[in-house]
Parts: structure tokens; sequence; C-alpha cells
């Protein structure tokens, strides 16, 4: 495919099996959502046909989502060398791919293009490992046709993802294979092969006449009204999530405009880096890529600062993390190791020893974005104080301190923290939630010390046995001590002083910074066991949803939890995997 008779050839293959086979557009006009899989990236040159017939159709779908496995690795360069030849329609949609695009790496990951109404979500890595982790409800699948190696797998791979075929959805493949054929003769397709307009070119279609499951299926229907409770960072994850997809929601509070994160001059999104690269780990990652993916064009550097973290030694005291680091491509291309005196220079100050740096860390200014968010459209704002709920029939009923009703909702989302616990015992739906409550109400604390007290300030964010952001309005924040009683006088002293000694570890202060003027910030945490989040509908309520347990991590998790349930409520294929999604719901 190295010539531009090739490049015409596939596409006009493209074109006439997978498009004009799946009975597309038509398939798709006047819907909200449609949904493709692909079993092959291909080059990406389906997709991009597929967005081109999908920009050009007046009556297109609002909102397209393309979903890919693939096993082999690509190159970009190489792409980009084979993109040169397409006609020059396609030419802008090439560059767009190619410039979000991901090196390839095992892992999902979610493209958006068109303001978000175009989505490409990559499986990327063993098919059919991947084919049994996809949470999606497909309208159309473009087959293509397997490697040598594949053919092993090749009936579980197609028998996974037709599990997850809407009533009605179709499948196209260009190759006339026996084997295939019979594959999907077996599996329940009918099967019919059709002459195309063009000579010598035929396909073979299908159709599925059944649905496995009605497990995924979308929520929104005729307009129905969401209710969020809670306007902190959790809450108003989902409500951007929402209101980027165009759909309206509520949120109700007592602190509309984050005033409980005065004084909070910046928090820090950082890795989780640990030896086995485990969920946590994972899931911080992903976090991080949303966030910055969401925010980015919402906040100015001034509040959203891609500054990098250094994870000095003493944090770890482990030398599989660094092997773990120099033997994975992904990783080594996040992190490096850096010794002490590169570790300073980065830094822009003296610090104690070497450590792992990653660039894209950031500091964010938590109440610049709340604020920020709550201000879009499509995301109403109601300041209150929720008391108890109630369920009639299928609508949630919201009540306030006065004991009268605030608001109803079709959807009803807990995105306030502790808070739920005393809203989800009023409504007895706390049966199934065995470790919700076993939750803990953690306190936080950060100290504010002036930066001409710690040499100006670090550059980039500093994690040791504590951490230090980078200058903000003349204070660094150094964090952070969490005690369950802040009404303990002794104990709060003897940690800010612990505090304060990580600090002089990590910058081998030589000053004394105990006497200088400090003031302090706390916060409310709820910690749930392992640290794992809640984020998903609850199984007996399915449009009952919780958000809650971020616990010093609200920031990593707002966009990540924010994406998950709005593309639950709106039956959208999610970016984790079913294995993962299964640790964060409800429990």
């Amino acid at each position: 495919m190295s010539n531009i008779l090739d490049i015409n050839k596939e596409l006009l293959l493209s074109y006439h099996v997978f498009i004009v086979g799946n009975k597309l557009p038509w398939k798709w006009q006047f819907k909200d959502r449609f949904t493709i899989c692909q079993t092959s990236f291909n080059n990406g040159l389906d997709f991009l046909v597929t967005w081109e017939t999908w920009k050009n159709d007046i009556n297109r779908c609002s909102h397209l989502h393309y979903v890919v496995l693939e096993s082999s690795s690509y190159c970009k360069t190489y792409l980009r060398n084979i993109y040169c030849n397409l006609p020059t329609k396609l030419l802008s949609y090439a560059d767009s791919l190619l410039c979000k695009l991901p090196n390839y790496y095992p892992g999902i990951y979610r493209l958006e293009f068109e303001h978000c109404n175009l989505t490409l979500t990559l499986f990327l890595g063993v098919k059919h490992v991947l084919s049994k982790e996809i949470v999606a409800r497909f309208n159309a699948y473009f087959l293509s046709h397997p490697t040598a190696e594949e053919r092993e797998y090749f009936k579980k791979i197609v028998l996974n993802l037709s599990k997850l075929g809407a009533k009605e959805s179709t499948i196209s493949i260009i190759k006339r294979d026996d084997y295939i054929l019979n594959i999907l003769y077996e599996i329940g397709f009918k099967i019919y092969i059709e002459n195309t307009s063009v000579r010598d070119l035929y396909r073979i279609v299908g159709v599925w006449s059944r649905i496995w499951s009605s497990e995924y299926s979308p929520l929104i229907r005729n307009n129905k009204k969401i209710v969020i409770i809670g306007a902190g960072l959790s809450g108003v994850g989902i409500a951007h999530a929402l209101s980027i997809r165009g759909i309206e929601s509520n949120i109700i509070d007592i602190d509309i405009t984050g005033d409980s994160h005065i004084g909070h001059l910046g928090a820090s999104l950082s890795p989780s880096i640990s030896v086995d690269n485990n969920i946590l780990s994972r899931l911080v990652r992903l976090g991080m890529e949303q966030a910055w993916s969401r925010w980015s064009n919402l906040m100015p550097k001034a509040f959203l600062d891609r500054c990098g973290s250094l994870q000095l030694d003493i944090k770890f005291k482990n030398d599989k993390i660094f092997d773990l680091i120099n033997n994975d491509s992904l990783l080594s291309n996040l992190y490096r190791y850096v010794d002490r005196i590169e570790a300073s220079n980065i830094a822009g100050i003296g610090v104690s020893s070497g450590g792992i740096f990653c660039k894209n860390s950031m500091v964010v200014s938590p109440r610049i974005l709340i604020n920020r968010i709550l201000k879009l459209s499509k995301i109403n704002v109601i300041q209150q104080f929720i008391t108890k709920l109630d369920k009639k029939e299928d609508k949630w009923i919201i009540f306030g301190k006065d004991g009268k009703q605030l608001a109803s909702a079709d959807i009803l989302i807990l995105a306030n923290s502790y808070n739920s616990l005393s809203l989800l015992n009023s409504i007895k739906s706390q049966h199934s939630l065995i470790d919700l409550f076993k939750a803990r109400r953690v306190l936080g604390e950060v100290a504010l010390i002036k930066d001409i007290d710690l040499q100006g300030g670090p550059n980039c964010i500093l994690e040791g046995q504590c951490y230090i952001l980078p200058s903000k309005n003349g204070y660094c924040i150094v964090g952070g001590t969490y005690l369950s009683d802040f009404r303990n006088d002794l104990l709060v002293k003897k940690s800010r002083l612990d505090n304060l000694s990580n600090l002089a570890d990590s910058l081998n202060a030589t000053h004394n910074i105990y006497h200088k003027h400090i003031s302090y910030w706390h916060g409310e945490r709820m910690v749930l066991p392992n640290r794992i989040p809640m984020i998903g509908n609850v199984v007996d309520n399915n449009n009952l949803f919780l958000a809650i347990g971020y616990a010093s991590r609200g920031l990593c998790w707002s966009s990540l939890g924010g994406d998950i349930i709005a593309s639950q409520i709106c039956g959208e294929p999610l970016l984790i995997e079913k294995q993962m999604m299964t640790i964060l719901k409800p429990r």
C-alpha cells in the first residue's frame, strides 16, 4: 500500500464493503448515538472513510463511537508516509488522527474529535483477551480478515463481540473464507453474499437478530432529569462530562462556589508508581490523562500547570521500581530516574536525593476549576442543604433542611463524599454496599509556607515523605497530614511538626523553618478500603449512581469518574475494561 493506486483501492474497499455493507449512513441517520466495532486498525483508513461519510451526512447521528481492537504494533511515521498519498478530502482527518494517536502500547485509549461528537476508542493488546473486557453496545461490525496468528482465537473474538450486539446489528467482511463464514453461521448471524457496484468486488454481510443482554443500555431517553448531589471535584467532573455530551444536569450543594477550597491554592496530580503496575497505578495514570484532556482548554497555565514531579528516593526504598521503569517501554517514556544533582537542577532547589521524574504531573487550583466548570452551559446550580431522599415509582425526590421538596430526578448521582451515607440510609439502599459502610472520614491538612522561606520553592512537584508544590501567590503548599480527629490539639501539633520535619529532610534544610509564619488549610476526605473509589450505578437501583471515596485523589478521579458515569448513562463504550469497572462499581 505504498502508492496512490493501492490507497485508492483500500479506500474503495472500505466504503463499498464496510460502509455500504452495514447500510450506512442510513442506519445511523437521525439517531442520537451509533457505535461501530472493528477487529483491526487497518492503518486507520477505515476510520477515516467512516469519519468522512459521517461528516458529509446532514442527517448523521449526533454521536458516533468507533471501537477498534488491535494486537499488531503500528508506527506513526509509517502511517504518516501512507497518509501523504490520501485524497485531499481526507488529509485534514488524517492529520487530526495522527496528532492524537498514541504510540503503540497495550491499553485502552480514547481519542475525541469533532467537539467530542466522534470518538475513537483503541483497545491495544491481545484481541481475544480484550474482547472480553469491552463494555459497549454495538450497532455495526467491521470484521477485518484475521491474520494467521489470530485464526486460532478468531471464533472466541467474534463470539465475545457478538454478545455486545444491539438488536439487528450488522456485520460485513471483504474476503470470502469458509472458516469465517461457518463461525458467523454458528454464532447466529444470518449471512448474505452481495454484489457491489464495483466490478469483481463483492461483500459478505450478516445480521444479528437477537440481544444477548440488556445490561448495557442508555438511560437517557425523553429528556430525563439528572440531579447531582455535591458540587465538589467529584460532582463537577460528572456535570462537565454530561455537558460535553450536550446533556443538562442539576447540581445541589450548600457550597456552590468552591468556598471549602478557599486557601487551598493548589493540589497535585501525580502518578502512583507500583512494582506490579497494579490497578491503582493504572487508574491514576488514566485519570491524569483524562484530566489533562478535559481541562487543558478550560484552564490557563496559571491554574493548570503541567510542571512535572520528582518522586524522591526516600519515598521508594525499592530498587524493583527502577527496574520496572527501565524495562517497560511505556513507563520509560513517562518516567526517568535522575540522580541528586539532576533532580536539584530540575527542581531549581537543593534536594536530598535523586528520584523518579514524571513529566506529565500537574498542579491545579481546585477552587478555580470548580468555578469554571459550574459556569459551563447545561449545568444548573441549586444552593441548598440536602437532608433526605425518597423514591416514588421511578422518580427520586430530594428534600431540604426544612423538609420541603427541593427537586425530583429520573437519575440521581451522589457525589457528596461521606454525607452520602446518611442519604443512602434514608432510602434503605445500603444492603448491597458492604464496603461503603467501612468508609473512614479523614481530615487532610496542608501547610502554606512563604516561598522565600523555602529558597523560592521548587519548579516542579516534590514528593518524598511529604510533598511540596511550586510557589503560588507567594506561598508553597506542603502536605500533608491525615487525621481522624482534629479536636485533639496534641495530635494535631505533633502531626504538623512531623510534616515540617519531613519537609526539612526532603530539602536537606540547614535553616530553621519551624518558627516561620505558617498558615494551614484542611479538607475532609472519604477513604474506602484499598483506597479504591466507588464509581457507577448501584446494583439494586440502576438509576442511582455513586461517585465517592476519592480520598486524596479527587483531582485525579474527577474527570475519569465523570466520563465513566456519563458513558454509562448514555450507553457509550467505556474507556476502561470490564474487570476494572467491576472493581470500581459500588460495593
